[in-house]
């Protein structure tokens, strides 16, 4: 055991027992290790640099750009070479640093060879393990580690591209953009004609739940959803069944109309909502949808906002009430759901992967822009599996999981068997 080891080890043991047993046990990845000569020296695993090895000072400043000055809290996703950790303990107002270990095998390597006491021996340092954690802001990442990382912290590397990329998608919502701008007066303008606000059904008594035992049924189109619609036949009379989109196809061809439709998305057409083969169903969209969609629908619309920063000034202009949305529209489906007053919500196709050799049920591949070639992401399936899926569905996952973890009064059933784990529900075998 060298010097450095013993003293780094010391530590962690003393403030994380738990931590130092699990590092205890993991396997020596030292031959896969290399060392970068450049104007300064780091270290490499299968040719990938953990840092610059110019100048890791630079780029330890760049990354912790991320937390804003003066925040009392802020998480560090990855260890690298402890660069990252000291420069935000040398800001003054932080109270808490959260270091999540992405590379147990890196992580020993660098313990053994270098000196980790100013981070690991200060009072505010929390260190643990990155499964089974869900990420909190605001947060900083040593970017290396997301391709290192093994598979036990894949939820939280897919986390973290989301909140990488948040810039990016930001991009594509940008409040003040001019088409969506535009499309957001000609909503405007549909609500001074038939088009409702999405008060208006909350008010009608005849479209709340009570009478219905307060439960719902949210069906989303993912690949379980062929094997839950006799089921839904089966509660359909007892339980208020709302549908995404996407979802409508498969019930209509199993002879289901739902009692709600809902849309977020600008891309959907009359193909997607079957505007031939339904009438007289609510559609519940938000200002985002084609007015000349909107128009073709053939029963009562109610027209939401989303909440996010993008519809805040259309949501008090409009008057019309707000779904929570996340990337999906089964998040809005959900919450339309929770906001009608649903005590208890059974899920179908809410998969978030491609399960079965397929991406949805209803449509063939590529038909809603999705394809196996882009799954380069994967998420914990039910039965313990990693299920291939895209970067989107595994964030809406987490996000989902986040909305089902604050709402503690409702009781939320996954009813597929083959998709992605949701934490925070329950399968129907509990409840049976």
């Amino acid at each position: 055991m060298t010097q450095f080891l013993d003293a780094n080890l010391t530590v962690i043991r003393r403030r994380w027992p738990e931590v130092a047993e699990r590092l205890a046990s993991e396997p020596d990845i030292s031959a896969e290790i290399t060392l970068v000569q450049g104007l300064q020296v780091t270290v490499a695993q299968r040719g990938v640099q953990l840092t610059s090895r110019h100048n890791r000072i630079a780029e330890a400043t760049k990354q912790a750009h991320s937390v804003p000055k003066g925040a009392p809290y802020a998480m560090v996703c990855g260890t690298g070479l402890g660069d990252l950790q000291q420069l935000l303990l040398r800001r003054d107002g932080l109270e808490t640093l959260d270091v999540l270990i992405l590379n147990p095998g890196l992580f020993n390597y660098v313990l053994a060879n270098s000196d980790q006491l100013p981070w690991l021996a200060d009072e505010r340092t929390q260190l643990r393990y990155g499964d089974n954690v869900r990420l909190a802001k605001p947060l900083a990442a040593i970017t290396s580690e997301l391709m290192l990382a093994d598979e036990r912290f894949e939820d939280a590397c897919n986390q973290l591209h989301g909140h990488l990329n948040i810039d990016y998608i930001n991009q594509l919502h940008k409040v003040g953009d001019a088409a969506i701008e535009a499309r957001f007066r000609e909503h405007l303008k549909a609500k001074q004609g038939e088009v409702k606000s999405l008060f208006n059904l909350f008010d009608s008594e005849a479209h709340q739940l009570a009478g219905r035992n307060k439960r719902a049924m949210v069906v989303a189109a993912g690949p379980s959803l062929q094997y839950g619609l006799e089921r839904i036949k089966q509660q359909r009379a007892s339980t208020t069944l709302i549908s995404v989109d996407t979802g409508l196809k498969a019930l209509l061809d199993a002879g289901i109309t739902p009692d709600y439709v809902v849309t977020i998305d600008p891309t959907i057409n009359e193909h997607h909502l079957q505007t031939d083969r339904i009438q007289g169903v609510p559609l519940v969209h938000l200002p985002r949808l084609d007015t000349k969609v909107l128009e073709s629908w053939n029963g009562p619309r109610y027209l939401a906002a989303g909440n996010s920063e993008l519809y805040k000034k259309f949501a008090r202009k409009a008057d019309c009430g707000v779904l929570v949305n996340g990337g999906v529209v089964t998040h809005s489906a959900l919450d339309l759901a929770v906001q009608m007053g649903a005590e208890e919500v059974e899920l179908y196709g809410c998969d978030f992967a491609y399960v079965d050799g397929r991406t949805h049920t209803g449509y063939e591949e590529g038909e809603l822009n999705a394809y196996h070639k882009n799954a380069t992401f994967t998420v914990l399936g039910q039965n313990g599996e990693r299920l291939p899926t895209e970067g989107p569905f595994a964030r809406a996952l987490y996000f989902m999981e986040s909305y089902i973890a604050n709402r503690p009064q409702v009781r939320f059933i996954n009813t597929g068997t083959i998709g992605a784990l949701i934490k925070g529900t329950v399968s129907l075998e509990e409840v049976a």
